[in-house]
């Protein structure tokens, strides 16, 4: 992976011990490259459980934006909370295959419930908000997965943000730790304000890891942020429109 503007800083945070390379930043335009592990890894199989837990008409966005996408090299799985039977419908026609779960209250417990039930390698977690085309409009991130998954099998990344703006408002007890991952990869999931919501993707192992019963935490943001910290989870974020 090389640099494309020589002001692009790949590592621009890293977790409380100073120790670097957790954090990496990516110019976008290192995707679609010649180079990239996506395309010369042609058909290799890999799981995805694609979440899907926000109301009409952003549900049906993500899942229309994600089977429009989807190839050959992937084995993709939804699941979804209280979906539509319109949506169920679509997937069934389609022969998508799906699960369902009833939403509990709060997108913490949500995205627990829903990876829980995931059985993929990796979970994919939607865009919040926005409107019927995606929070990205007709430019859905999702078109850019293949390519940004092939960073992540590179970089031997836990999480993956695709999408997201660089300029997020950062907690000053972060931005003086220099530990600025807790912030940006809540605000992704949707689950912290701060900007739009942005493409994600974790190993199946580490969803589990970060939602298992978190909203039973007395504070579950603070408590998100400490096990980012504790797992020393590798982020790496494509960025999106500044």
């Amino acid at each position: 992976m090389q640099e494309r503007e020589s002001d692009l800083d790949l590592r621009v945070g890293t977790n409380g011990g100073g120790r670097d390379g957790l954090h990496r930043i990516v110019d976008p335009t290192v995707l679609g490259t010649s180079d990239s592990l996506a395309r010369h890894r042609r058909g290799l199989l890999t799981g995805l459980s694609i979440v899907v837990v926000d109301p009409e008409p952003v549900a049906s966005a993500q899942v229309a934006a994600a089977t429009d996408w989807a190839p050959p090299e992937f084995r993709v799985e939804f699941v979804l909370g209280d979906p539509s039977p319109a949506l169920t419908d679509r997937l069934d026609v389609l022969a998508w295959p799906w699960s369902a779960i009833a939403l509990p209250t709060g997108r913490l417990a949500a995205l627990d419930a829903a990876t829980a039930q995931a059985s993929g390698e990796f979970v994919v977690i939607g865009s919040v908000g926005g409107d019927a085309a995606g929070p990205s409009g007709d430019d859905h991130p999702f078109e850019q997965l293949g390519e940004a998954l092939g960073l992540m099998w590179v970089n031997g990344a836990d999480a993956l943000v695709l999408g997201q703006a660089r300029e997020l408002t950062v907690p000053d007890e972060e931005q003086q730790a220099g530990d600025l991952r807790p912030t940006h990869l809540a605000t992704a999931l949707g689950v912290r304000r701060g900007g739009p919501g942005a493409l994600v993707v974790l190993r199946r192992w580490v969803a589990r890891f970060l939602f298992d019963d978190i909203a039973s935490a007395i504070d579950p943001l603070h408590e998100f942020g400490d096990r980012v910290r504790l797992l020393e989870l590798r982020l790496l974020e494509v960025l999106g429109p500044g």
